[in-house]
């Protein structure tokens, strides 16, 4: 629901499980984990029309963002931002950053797996993964589509790549 602020927040707080959430609406992010805030999982969420990114990890490490639906926020869809060895997989990322440059998922973070994600967007000009910066990332297997969502950017070292796959389908559905 609607509210000014972010919908969903933790600070140095670990081990918490997010799950099964409609975060719809917010004045800033939708799901924040920050500062300290380890070992959490966030899965099964309904997370869009949020005023910045659909969800960020940042200052925090060994975080798992599974099997969500991320679409139409007003920034990137994942942010990954001065985290290291998280797990980015199987998350529907839709229209992320509306007409401007914002990404599905910009990492900025070390020794993350970003793997199996389904990302489409109709109307900007970010790219699908966006690595600005960071060492030893894994991407594999997601796939990607359409003119915000046409490509990986890496600026990171040691980046692996494997399996990304392109789409001509802007077909989407949220489950």
């Amino acid at each position: 629901q609607s509210n000014l602020s972010t919908g969903l927040y933790t600070a140095t707080s670990s081990n918490n499980t997010i799950n099964n959430n409609a975060v719809t609406g917010s004045g800033a992010i939708g799901i924040w984990i920050t500062t300290n805030s380890n070992l959490n999982t966030i899965n099964d969420n309904n997370i869009q029309s949020n005023t910045s990114a659909g969800i960020t990890i940042s200052s925090s490490i060994n975080n798992t963002i599974s099997d969500n639906n991320v679409q139409g926020n007003g920034s990137h869809g994942i942010d990954i931002s001065s985290s290291n060895s998280n797990i980015v997989s199987a998350n529907r990322i839709h229209n992320s950053g509306g007409s401007g440059s914002d990404n599905g998922i910009l990492i900025t973070s070390s020794n993350n797996s970003v793997t199996g994600n389904y990302i489409t967007d109709t109307a900007g000009t970010g790219f699908a993964i966006y690595i600005l910066s960071g060492t030893g990332n894994y991407l594999a297997d997601n796939t990607f589509s359409g003119t915000g969502a046409s490509s990986i950017n890496n600026n990171g070292t040691n980046t692996v790549l494997a399996g990304q796959t392109t789409s001509a389908s802007s077909d989407f559905r949220f489950r």
